[in-house]
């Protein structure tokens, strides 16, 4: 499903030029749950961001369904992001005037969907995480686990081919960590593709691969047995 290849990614300051990836090369098939691993500064969200196209890679390509995506314009990237990726980050980034049911639609009315339909897909799954009771609370009604949850099925409520989590666990206590991350476990068992970045190796163990990074570059990639 994806393919990278050979991804090099530059900033550069002055006549200072940083190299945080370093062709960096490896395939993610379809319905896998990888977790990108590495110290502080490796480049694992740099690398995250290519697969994302939240940024542009300074050389090589990523390729999504045949499709190189690392080609597409900024407009073209940012329409391919809506119909196709979902996104998780350490904050929930939830709008806090709207309900949590009213969140979670947010991609559906962008992309113009039946709102009917929108909506009672978003209740179904809210109902499946076990936050039926919460949808019409505000984000300052909820825990922080379940902002993260919301913020889950924000990214999921399209069926997007692709569930990007760029440390999802980093701001919650160790309780609410793993129930969020028992909900990706679930989900990747339904079959969504889901490309995690953690700093935590409890947490990354629960996926089905691992991509250590170190110095923009892969030191190991390790498949766990289940």
């Amino acid at each position: 499903m994806i393919k990278v290849k050979s991804i090099t990614k530059n900033y550069t300051t002055g006549e200072v030029v940083t190299k945080v990836l370093k062709r960096i090369s490896f395939d993610v098939p379809k319905g896998q749950f990888l977790s990108i691993m590495g110290p502080s500064g490796a480049g694992k969200s740099t690398l995250l961001y290519q697969m994302g196209l939240l940024d542009k890679p300074t050389s090589g390509t990523v390729i999504i369904d045949g499709i190189d995506v690392s080609q597409l314009s900024q407009s073209e990237a940012t329409r391919y992001r809506l119909k196709n990726f979902g996104f998780v980050f350490q904050d929930s980034a939830l709008i806090p005037e709207f309900t949590a049911l009213e969140n979670t639609l947010l991609p559906s009315l962008m992309q113009g969907d039946n709102y009917a339909k929108a909506k009672q897909v978003a209740i179904d799954i809210f109902k499946s995480f076990g936050m039926h009771e919460q949808i019409d609370h505000l984000p300052s009604q909820l825990s922080g686990g379940e902002q993260q949850r919301v913020s889950v099925i924000r990214a999921i409520v399209r069926k997007p081919k692709i569930l990007f989590a760029d440390e999802p666990t980093a701001s919650l206590d160790t309780a609410r960590s793993r129930d969020l991350m028992s909900a990706l476990v679930q989900l990747n068992s339904e079959g969504q593709t889901i490309i995690m970045v953690s700093h935590e190796e409890e947490f990354a163990k629960m996926a089905e691969r691992i991509l250590h990074i170190r110095d923009g570059q892969i030191e190991k990639d390790t498949i766990l047995q289940k």
